[in-house]
């Protein structure tokens, strides 16, 4: 949030809706879904990079395409 990727008002105001989005997003993932967090086993910053951990994992396509 410290830097300023676009300077028109328009673009501003933007990035700042989108980034407001994506923390309640994740705040309301990790209420709704997130069993350790709720029982206080894990941070929402350790929740996260789990997270970001997870989404550099090589997906196997058939899971998600294989009909059944």
């Amino acid at each position: 949030m410290e830097h300023c990727y676009h300077h028109e008002p328009v673009a501003m105001l933007a990035q700042m809706l989108i980034s407001i989005l994506g923390f309640v997003l994740f705040s309301a993932y990790a209420l709704r879904h997130s069993q350790p967090f709720r029982l206080g086993q894990v941070t929402l910053k350790e929740l996260a990079h789990d997270l970001d951990l997870a989404l550099e994992q090589e997906l196997r396509w058939e899971l998600w395409f294989a009909s059944g």
